[in-house]
C-alpha cells in the first residue's frame, strides 16, 4: 500500500520536475501535499472519492439511549459518513439492530424510560460528532459492534492510503499534471493520461443499467422464451 509521501514523490518524478535520485523535502513536500488534498476535494465534489470502512467495538451504558461518535464523542474516532451496521453482543449471540430514518424513528411506538436490549437505531450526521440513538435504552452494558463508513479527505504525509484499484495511479498522474502546470511546464501527454485514468474511475463508479424483464416466464416447462429484441415472450428466432 502506498503512503501519501510515496504518491507525492512518484508525482514529482512523473512530472519531470525531479529526477530519480533527487529528494523532495520541506516546502516542496508541503506544497505538493496541499495540491494533493485539492485533487481529493475535486473528486469528492464529483462523488468519485472512495469511502473507507472501520469496525468499532465497545460497550453501551445501561440506561443511556443517545451516543455521540466522532473526534470528541462518547465513541472516539473519525465521524462516520454512514453507519452500515450496528449490533449488540450477548452470550456470544450477535444481534443486529434495524436502522430507521428520522421519520420512522420518531413515529415508532414506544414508551419512555423503557429499558431492555436495543433493537432499532438511527444515525444523524451531526458535526463535529455524529449522533446514534438506540431504542430501547440498554438495560445492561451490552457490547456493541459498529461498521462505519468514513469519508477521509485529509491525509498526513506518512499516512497509508488504502483505495480501490485505479485511484493511486490517478492521484499520482493528477498531481504530476498539476505540479507541471504550476511550474509552467505543461505536458500534453501527461494531461491526456490523467484524463484517461479519471475516465476509468468514472466508469468504475457508474451504476450499471438493469434490464427490465417485466413478465418473464417462471420456468421453461411451456417451452416458451423471452425475445429481448421484441420485448415479448416467444422464440428468439
Amino acid at each position: 500500500m502506498a503512503t501519501t509521501r510515496d504518491i507525492i514523490l512518484d508525482a514529482y518524478i512523473t512530472s519531470g520536475i525531479k529526477g530519480l535520485a533527487q529528494d523532495v523535502e520541506g516546502e516542496e513536500l508541503a506544497f505538493a501535499l496541499k495540491q494533493f488534498h485539492k485533487i481529493i476535494d475535486d473528486l469528492n465534489t464529483q462523488n468519485l472519492w472512495s469511502y473507507s470502512y472501520v469496525e468499532l467495538t465497545g460497550n453501551l451504558v445501561a440506561g443511556q439511549d443517545t451516543y455521540t461518535i466522532g473526534p470528541t464523542g462518547d465513541i472516539v474516532g473519525a465521524r462516520p459518513f454512514e453507519i452500515e451496521s450496528f449490533a449488540v453482543v450477548q452470550d456470544r449471540a450477535y444481534r443486529p439492530l434495524s436502522v430507521l430514518g428520522n421519520k420512522d424513528f420518531f413515529n415508532l411506538r414506544r414508551t419512555e424510560d423503557v429499558e431492555g436490549q436495543p433493537n432499532v437505531f438511527r444515525y444523524q450526521q451531526d458535526y463535529p460528532n455524529g449522533t446514534i440513538q438506540v431504542y430501547p435504552a440498554p438495560s445492561i452494558n451490552y457490547e456493541y459492534k459498529i461498521q462505519a463508513q468514513l469519508l477521509v479527505t485529509e491525509y498526513g504525509i506518512n499516512d497509508v492510503i488504502s483505495l480501490p484499484a485505479g485511484y493511486v495511479g490517478y492521484l499520482e498522474y493528477a498531481l504530476a499534471d498539476r505540479l507541471a502546470n504550476l511550474q509552467r511546464s505543461p505536458n500534453p501527454m501527461l494531461t491526456e493520461e490523467t484524463r484517461k485514468r479519471l475516465s476509468n474511475i468514472k466508469n468504475q463508479n457508474r451504476d450499471m443499467t438493469r434490464l427490465r424483464t417485466y413478465e418473464l416466464p417462471a420456468s421453461r416447462s411451456n417451452q416458451s422464451s423471452y425475445n429481448i429484441y421484441t420485448d415479448q415472450n416467444g422464440s428468439l428466432i
